[in-house]
This record gives structure tokens, sequence and C-alpha cells, in this order.
């Protein structure tokens, strides 16, 4: 799932009603005019857009990462255009993903070295082979684990007619229960959207 920043709104503006949640505001003048920030999966990767409508002593942007969504890492850092009333648009890709759930921010840095920062969004990327299902046949609970936790990842189990019969929000653990499946066979589908894995499992 991917969580995006929609419209244009003031990027590290002192608290108005449409500021961006988790922003902090060095002061004024303005730095950056933040228009939208995202990250997608895209097939291996990850791509990460963002866009502004005006910059104010930008040195530059460097796009962290985190597991936990409280310590984040720099994974890579993109120039600013200094000062420019000119829409610019950015566009990166993270090569080496976290498999799961994981959260990106954008850290804004100014000339004189003051630093700003962009809403949190999260991202849900799988590399599908780092799935695994267990057990299988299964009778009352499937334990579901990949690199990186399972904490906060969508299960779905359809059955082979595509019928939606379960969607459960997984623990840490990574257990979900099957107890109300009648026998049978069924697709066990994790994550949303293209970030996706499925196994076939059968209900004893």
């Amino acid at each position: 799932m991917v969580s995006a920043v929609n419209g244009a709104e003031n990027y590290l503006s002192p608290p108005v009603p449409n500021l961006i949640p988790g922003i902090e505001a060095p002061g004024n003048p303005l730095p950056v005019t933040l228009v939208s920030f995202t990250a997608k999966p895209s097939g291996a990767q990850v791509g990460i857009r963002w866009e502004t409508a005006s910059e104010t002593n930008n040195k530059q942007f460097e796009v962290e990462r985190s597991r936990d969504s409280r310590t984040f890492e720099t994974i890579l850092t993109r120039a600013g255009k200094g000062t420019t009333n000119a829409t610019t648009v950015y566009n990166e890709v993270d090569r080496r993903p976290l498999n799961g759930l994981s959260y990106y921010r954008l850290k804004q840095v100014d000339l004189d070295g003051k630093t700003s920062y962009s809403s949190i969004i999260s991202v849900s990327f799988l590399k599908a082979g780092e799935v695994k299902m267990y057990p299988n046949p299964v009778t009352d609970q499937l334990t579901i684990t990949m690199d990186g936790g399972t904490e906060g990842v969508t299960a779905t189990i359809t059955d082979l007619a595509g019928r939606t019969v379960q969607t459960q929000q997984l623990r840490a653990d990574g257990k979900l229960s099957t107890t109300n499946l009648k026998v049978g066979t069924y697709l066990v589908t994790v994550g949303n959207g293209k970030a996706v894995a499925t196994r076939r499992i059968v209900k004893q």
C-alpha cells in the first residue's frame, strides 16, 4: 500500500489548516513548496517521485527509508535547484528496496545547513520468491514468512472462482487463521497492487 500526498500544499511552512502532517518547519522564508511526494513499487525497484512549485536556497534533497517509521537512513541524495520559481520534477529509484512494509520520507537541506522533512509514506514491496506459506495442506492456521517481516501486510484468501472469502492484516508472527474455510483449494495473496505474491494452499 502506498500513501501519497495529494494536492499542492505548502512544504515546510508554519502550522496552517492545510499543512501536510509530520512536517517540521524551520521558519521563514519557505525553502520549498512541495506539490507531491510518492513512492511506488515498479518491478524489482521502488520508483520515487516528488515535485516542487518553488525553491529558495535549496541545497539538496535526501530520500530516507525506514523499516519501523522511526529510525531512518539516507538511501540517495539529489541536488536542489537553489532558488527558482519554476516547477521541478524529481525522479529517483530505490534499487534495493526492503521486502515487506517500509517507509519513506524526504529530507530537505538549505544552503545554510537547516533541514526539514516531508510527511512519511508507506510502501508494501514483495519479492515473491522470498514469501513462504506453511503447512500446506493446512488445518487451522497458516504461517506466512517473508524477508523483512509480515507486520502490517495484507493477506487475502480467494477461492478458485476468484471470490474473496477472507482478508486479514498480518501481525509480526505471520499467522493466518483458516478455521472458517471449507475443505478445498484456495489462493492466498499477500501484499497490495503490483507488490503481491500468491500461493495455492489446500485446506483439510
